[in-house]
This record gives C-alpha cells, structure tokens and sequence, in this order.
C-alpha cells in the first residue's frame, strides 16, 4: 500500500481487497482518523516495512496449539518435507474479555479475519504494554513454522514468533518473556 505524503490535512482511507489488488479512496473528514498507531502518531507506516526485514524473531507465542485450524489456514498449502512456513505481519492488542489475565496479550492474523493465534506469555510487562496500546492492535512482523508430518501420520504444532524491537513497536522497548513453568 502507498501512503502519499502529499495530503494535507487528515484523510479517510478504505480500502477492499480485490484479487490481491486494494482499492483506496480519499475524503476530507473531520478529526482524526484510525490509520494504526504509527500513521496515528505522526510516524512513518512504510518504516515498520522496513524494519521487518531486519529485524529478530525475538516473542514467543503461547497457546499456538488450540488455535491449530486457524494457523493452519493461514499457512494454506506453503508446505515441504520439513514443514510449513510463513511470514508476515500479524496484530498484537489487549484481550479486555480474557477471564484467565486481565493483562492479557492477543495475537491476531489479518489474513484470516483478525482470528486469534495466541498469546503472549502472561507478565507484569504485559501492563505496560496495554498502556501504550491505548486500546487499539499494533502490527508486528510475524513468523509461523512447524506442521511438520510426523510418524504416525498427524502433522505437528505450529509456532508462532514475533519481532517485537524498538523498531516495530514504534520506539516503545520491550523486553521478550518467556512462559512460566
């Protein structure tokens, strides 16, 4: 998607996907418009691109395994000997409804509706996370392996891993955690 930088004052931009192409129309509104936190925040969306390429699959992902439909749509046919693999971007956004941890985490995939994949790891990190959230999902560069066919025939559980850098989290610094045990 191209942004131009050339639009003065604020926009609306929608866009529906047409076989792989999106279709974006412009129109002056009132206020402020929801474009993600960085285009929100005055920052440039083009740079988490960027970013994406370089950066550190550093997040595991927890809960992986009662979403295995779901991960397995969204890793279609991308299949080989050893397994599946995908990359993209997936969402990160506070689970406000999660009766298990009022802090908690979701991972979403656009690709498939915004379904949740998972989890990150229960911590005291997490709140200060949702804080600078402020209630809306922040894109981060994703990455899925696993599916591998096992021996007796059932294929194996995906893994989820996000870049979560200063890079692609807009400057906030995050610090990877791990499932307790």
């Amino acid at each position: 998607m191209v942004i131009r930088k050339s639009i003065k004052g604020t926009a609306k931009l929608t866009g529906k996907a047409v076989k792989g192409t999106a279709k974006l129309t412009g129109k002056a509104v009132k206020g402020t418009t929801k474009l993600g936190l960085s285009a929100a925040r005055g920052e440039n969306p083009l740079k988490r691109q960027e970013a994406a390429d370089i950066a550190s699959f550093n997040q595991e992902v927890v809960g992986e395994s009662s979403y295995w439909k779901a991960l397995n749509s969204l890793v279609g046919r991308k299949r080989d000997a050893s397994g599946s693999y995908w990359h993209g971007e997936m969402f990160i956004s506070h689970d406000k409804r999660n009766k298990f941890d009022r802090y908690a985490i979701r991972v979403q995939a656009r690709e498939i509706n915004y379904v949740t994949v998972g989890y990150l790891p229960a911590n005291e990190a997490n709140k200060d996370l949702i804080e600078f959230l402020d209630g809306e999902r922040l894109p981060v560069p994703a990455r899925v392996a696993g599916g591998r066919e096992r021996q007796d025939g059932n294929r194996s559980n995906y893994g989820v891993t996000l870049a979560m850098t200063s890079e692609t989290l807009n400057g906030y610094e995050w610090k990877p955690t791990k499932q307790s045990r």
